[in-house]
């Protein structure tokens, strides 16, 4: 009797007969982490094959003129740096969310994980990627960007 009451204590749920059902708010987050992730991966290829064509079609080295009026003839960047921008804040919700679906209980904690890190991952790689051109365009002398 003493081992069932130990058993009890340490349940999961309050009623071992019970299934746990999935987080809404896991599902929540773990759909816009991976919405956020493939839309930022097909923003970054459009944009690289966009830049691309700009050396395919001048000179090996552009002046910043040519980049310039490459770059204001171009809605896509327009359209990708608003599409990137909501991204990132899409995936700070996202985030949140799922650190507020991982403390729910009674609700399997699968999609929770899952969406936190899918949303705050490449959070963290974007933060990691500013501070490293940081540090490379300090090293390399750049003192201002005009």
């Amino acid at each position: 009797m003493n081992s069932e009451n130990n058993l009890n204590e340490y349940s999961v749920s309050e009623n071992p007969n019970t299934v746990l059902k999935h987080s809404g708010l896991g599902i929540a987050s773990f759909v816009i982490g991976i919405t956020s992730i493939i839309l930022a991966v097909v923003m970054i290829i459009l944009l690289s094959v966009s830049v691309a064509d700009l050396f395919m079609e001048g000179s090996p080295e552009p002046t910043e003129e040519e980049i310039m009026e490459f770059a204001s003839s171009q809605s896509l960047f327009l359209v990708s740096g608003i599409v990137l921008v909501i991204l990132f804040f899409s995936q700070v919700i996202g985030g949140i969310i799922g650190i507020i679906s991982l403390f729910q209980k009674n609700r399997k904690k699968l999609f929770p994980i899952l969406g936190t890190i899918f949303n705050l991952l490449p959070l963290l790689a974007a933060i990691g990627f500013i501070v490293f051109s940081f540090a490379v365009g300090i090293s390399a002398g750049a003192t201002s960007f005009s």
